[in-house]
């Protein structure tokens, strides 16, 4: 995702009056920072935390480029419904 962002950022800098490169560069980069930041630290709740800032941050940048229709959110069920991450019972 962060690499598709500064893509877009470094290609795409203004759409239609809409100042795209600065906004994904402004709230976009430092939540994603802080979901990469607890990867690496393997803490699950400080995840929980930046995962839902940068999905506010994706979604008030998605207003100010015109663009609220498109709403990001958790998601509601697991994209892999036929597998089970649970860890193995010894």
């Amino acid at each position: 995702m962060k690499e598709g962002l500064e893509d877009a950022a470094k290609h795409i800098p203004d759409y239609k009056g809409v100042p795209v490169g600065s906004m994904i560069e402004s709230l976009m980069l430092p939540p994603i920072v802080e979901v990469e930041s607890a990867i690496k630290a393997r803490d699950r709740e400080k995840f929980a935390v930046a995962f839902d800032k940068a999905t506010a941050a994706c979604n008030t940048c998605h207003v100010g480029a015109n663009r609220g229709f498109i709403v990001i959110q958790r998601p509601a069920t697991s994209a892999f419904p036929n597998q089970s991450f649970a860890p193995k019972r010894k």
